[in-house]
């Protein structure tokens, strides 16, 4: 059960990621041209934060989604 909703779960994020290059291909360049220019800093701490908010939803989610 859980390796089904670990490849589940990929297949999700596999099909939002293209859906970005498939519908928006020309401001997703221009927003990989927007983070070139940031400095590592404030990456890392975008980068944090995303992490941080999804184990949030997984720690929220962990009972509904595996009881």
């Amino acid at each position: 059960m859980k390796s089904e909703l670990l490849l589940m779960l990929l297949g999700a994020v596999l099909v939002l990621e293209g859906l970005a290059y498939f519908l928006a291909p020309e401001r997703l360049k221009h927003f990989f041209r927007l983070v070139q220019t940031l400095d590592d800093r404030t990456l890392r701490i975008a980068g944090f934060c995303a992490a941080a908010i999804g184990l949030l939803i997984i720690y929220l989610m962990r009972d509904r989604i595996c009881p």
